[in-house]
Protein backbone atom coordinates (compact mmCIF):
# COMPACT_ATOMS: atom_id res chain seq x y z
CA UNK A 1 0.00 0.00 0.00
CA UNK A 2 1.33 3.16 -1.26
CA UNK A 3 0.11 6.67 0.83
CA UNK A 4 0.52 10.02 -0.15
CA UNK A 5 -0.57 13.54 1.24
CA UNK A 6 0.17 16.64 1.41
CA UNK A 7 2.46 18.30 4.31
CA UNK A 8 1.77 21.77 5.94
CA UNK A 9 3.34 24.56 4.79
CA UNK A 10 5.36 25.06 8.01
CA UNK A 11 6.83 21.70 7.17
CA UNK A 12 9.66 22.02 4.29
CA UNK A 13 12.19 19.66 3.11
CA UNK A 14 15.80 21.06 3.83
CA UNK A 15 18.25 21.62 1.14
CA UNK A 16 22.16 21.09 1.72
CA UNK A 17 23.64 24.46 1.27
CA UNK A 18 27.37 24.40 0.18
CA UNK A 19 29.19 27.82 0.64
CA UNK A 20 32.29 28.43 -1.53
CA UNK A 21 34.63 30.26 1.30
CA UNK A 22 37.93 30.27 -0.82
CA UNK A 23 39.60 31.81 1.99
CA UNK A 24 43.13 31.32 2.16
CA UNK A 25 45.48 31.41 5.62
CA UNK A 26 48.79 30.29 7.32
CA UNK A 27 48.62 27.56 10.29
CA UNK A 28 52.18 26.71 11.29
CA UNK A 29 54.13 28.05 8.88
CA UNK A 30 52.06 26.01 5.96
CA UNK A 31 49.16 27.61 3.63
CA UNK A 32 45.98 26.36 3.64
CA UNK A 33 42.79 27.17 1.34
CA UNK A 34 39.26 26.66 3.95
CA UNK A 35 37.51 25.71 0.65
CA UNK A 36 33.92 25.08 1.52
CA UNK A 37 31.24 24.44 3.94
CA UNK A 38 28.54 21.95 3.05
CA UNK A 39 25.71 22.03 5.50
CA UNK A 40 22.95 19.75 5.98
CA UNK A 41 20.19 19.14 8.69
CA UNK A 42 22.04 16.30 10.11
CA UNK A 43 25.93 17.14 9.44
CA UNK A 44 28.06 20.45 8.49
CA UNK A 45 31.44 19.06 6.41
CA UNK A 46 34.14 21.20 6.35
CA UNK A 47 36.93 21.20 3.26
CA UNK A 48 40.77 22.49 3.67
CA UNK A 49 42.83 21.98 0.66
CA UNK A 50 47.02 21.79 1.41
CA UNK A 51 48.95 24.64 0.12
CA UNK A 52 46.72 25.60 -2.85
CA UNK A 53 48.92 26.31 -6.48
CA UNK A 54 51.99 24.52 -5.06
CA UNK A 55 53.09 21.08 -5.50
CA UNK A 56 53.82 19.60 -2.24
CA UNK A 57 55.09 15.69 -1.28
CA UNK A 58 53.46 13.82 1.37
CA UNK A 59 55.71 14.06 4.06
CA UNK A 60 54.74 18.08 4.24
CA UNK A 61 50.49 17.17 3.30
CA UNK A 62 50.82 14.69 6.66
CA UNK A 63 52.71 18.04 8.62
CA UNK A 64 49.64 20.11 7.46
CA UNK A 65 47.29 17.62 8.33
CA UNK A 66 48.89 17.63 11.58
CA UNK A 67 48.77 21.86 12.32
CA UNK A 68 45.09 22.39 11.24
CA UNK A 69 43.14 21.23 14.52
CA UNK A 70 39.60 22.68 14.03
CA UNK A 71 37.73 22.74 17.56
CA UNK A 72 34.20 23.71 17.28
CA UNK A 73 32.12 26.11 14.45
CA UNK A 74 30.20 28.88 16.37
CA UNK A 75 26.98 29.16 14.82
CA UNK A 76 24.53 32.53 15.80
CA UNK A 77 21.22 32.38 14.38
CA UNK A 78 18.81 35.73 13.67
CA UNK A 79 17.53 35.82 17.25
CA UNK A 80 21.39 35.69 18.33
CA UNK A 81 21.55 32.58 20.04
CA UNK A 82 25.09 30.80 19.51
CA UNK A 83 25.38 27.45 19.35
CA UNK A 84 29.04 25.76 19.22
CA UNK A 85 29.12 21.95 16.73
CA UNK A 86 31.46 20.28 17.67
CA UNK A 87 33.55 18.24 15.12
CA UNK A 88 32.11 14.94 15.12
CA UNK A 89 35.04 13.28 12.64
CA UNK A 90 37.54 14.07 10.00
CA UNK A 91 40.21 12.37 7.51
CA UNK A 92 42.22 13.26 4.92
CA UNK A 93 41.28 13.66 0.88
CA UNK A 94 43.66 13.47 -2.22
CA UNK A 95 44.31 17.38 -1.89
CA UNK A 96 43.55 18.16 2.13
CA UNK A 97 41.47 17.40 4.96
CA UNK A 98 37.67 16.76 5.45
CA UNK A 99 36.23 17.17 8.94
CA UNK A 100 32.87 17.15 9.89
CA UNK A 101 30.86 18.56 12.71
CA UNK A 102 27.33 18.22 14.12
CA UNK A 103 24.54 20.64 12.17
CA UNK A 104 22.26 23.17 12.66
CA UNK A 105 21.02 23.89 9.77
CA UNK A 106 17.32 23.95 10.70
CA UNK A 107 17.43 26.79 13.02
CA UNK A 108 18.62 28.90 10.01
CA UNK A 109 22.05 30.09 11.12
CA UNK A 110 22.88 33.71 10.48
CA UNK A 111 26.10 33.53 10.58
CA UNK A 112 29.34 31.07 11.12
CA UNK A 113 32.40 31.15 12.62
CA UNK A 114 35.18 28.34 12.49
CA UNK A 115 37.63 27.78 15.53
CA UNK A 116 40.98 26.56 14.91
CA UNK A 117 44.05 25.19 17.67
CA UNK A 118 45.94 28.79 17.00
CA UNK A 119 49.90 27.34 17.35
CA UNK A 120 49.97 23.71 17.17
CA UNK A 121 53.25 23.03 18.55
CA UNK A 122 52.77 25.16 21.86
CA UNK A 123 51.62 23.51 24.99
CA UNK A 124 49.41 25.59 27.57
CA UNK A 125 49.12 25.80 31.26
CA UNK A 126 45.59 26.70 31.41
CA UNK A 127 42.51 26.86 28.25
CA UNK A 128 42.05 30.71 28.81
CA UNK A 129 45.83 31.22 27.18
CA UNK A 130 44.84 28.70 24.10
CA UNK A 131 41.63 30.67 23.58
CA UNK A 132 43.92 34.26 23.24
CA UNK A 133 45.80 31.44 20.12
CA UNK A 134 42.58 30.56 18.16
CA UNK A 135 42.58 31.31 15.12
CA UNK A 136 38.75 32.63 13.66
CA UNK A 137 37.61 32.00 10.26
CA UNK A 138 34.41 33.62 8.79
CA UNK A 139 32.07 30.85 7.07
CA UNK A 140 28.75 32.83 7.04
Amino acid sequence: MNLSFPLDPKFSIPKTEVINVNRTFTLGGYEVLLSEVEMSPLVTRVKFVHAPDQEIDYKTKLSISEVVWPIEIISTSRNGKQTKLSMVGGSGTEDGMMYSFSSNLLDNPESMILILRGKPDKVYDDLQEAKKDELEIKIK
